[in-house]
């Protein structure tokens, strides 16, 4: 019968490695990556807690890990990363237990006590860890309404002096001919009375209302409402057309009269 949870095998050097390599792919994988300007004092306060970190992340897309990645070495650089996977991904993919992945078999009846268990004694050798999940428990569109597993609820529960931030992505065509990578992060309230349910049903609520709050910066193509999280990498349009235009004293910068964004 398949185990109920599988260790990670964390390195911290290849934690740092894949870290940098992350925030590379992403820069040249989107026009942009970007992040509500306030979420940054989010995560800066979140940086300086003094016990374990839970980050919650919408589940929209395959970029999630890789992003879930680049947010720890940008943002948490010193915290221990610890983050579920289900178990064919952690045996497929081995690389992937060295960045703190533990694997998770959800069909099996013990699976629940056992990650809170193990995520428990983690935070015990490394209090500070930052555990990233995403809830949703499989991929979602950003459109439906955030719906969480029991699973964030019962690992925040049964930690003590825990502090729960939620960060929702969106990747949106706007004026590039590759997609933006945008971002926003929220403190999530600890509840009157800490349980499973009541910090299930928290978390849910800061992840709607963030999904809500970014949707609104995304459809109304507002740039100045965030602020680089990655340098922007690669042309603006094709490499060969910028050198033209360049060579010719113009940008290929699309300006915001031709976008129709607001003045």
């Amino acid at each position: 019968m398949t185990l109920p949870i599988a260790p990670a095998s964390t390195s911290p050097r290849f934690l740092r490695l894949f870290g940098g390599y992350a925030c590379r792919l992403l820069r040249k994988r989107f026009a942009n990556v970007r992040i509500e300007l306030t979420s940054t004092d989010v995560l800066q306060q979140a940086q300086t807690h003094n016990g374990p970190l839970i980050i919650a992340m919408n589940h929209p897309s395959w970029w999630d890990p890789i992003v879930g990645v680049a947010i720890r070495h940008i943002y948490f650089p010193d915290r221990p990363a610890l983050s579920p996977i289900e178990m064919p991904m952690y045996e497929r993919f081995g690389f992937m237990r060295r960045l703190g992945m533990f694997g998770i078999s959800p069909e099996h009846p013990d699976a629940l006590k056992e990650m809170v268990c193990y995520v428990r004694q983690q935070c015990e050798h490394a209090p500070r860890s930052a555990i990233f999940i995403t809830p949703q428990g499989t991929f979602r569109d950003v459109r439906e309404p955030i719906v969480v597993r029991p699973g964030v609820g019962a690992i925040a529960s049964g930690l003590d002096s825990v502090r729960v931030v939620t960060i929702l992505t969106e990747l949106a065509f706007w004026h590039d001919r590759r997609p933006e990578l945008l971002l926003l992060a929220r403190d999530c309230p600890t509840p009157v009375c800490p349980s499973t349910a009541s910090w299930t049903r928290q978390i849910r609520m800061s992840m709607q209302s963030g999904a809500d709050e970014l949707a609104q910066l995304v459809i109304a193509r507002n740039e100045e409402a965030f602020t680089p999280m990655l340098p922007r990498g690669g042309a603006d349009v094709n490499p060969a057309f910028d050198l033209w235009q360049r060579l010719r004293g113009r940008s290929s910068r699309i300006s915001p009269s031709q976008r129709g964004a607001r003045a």
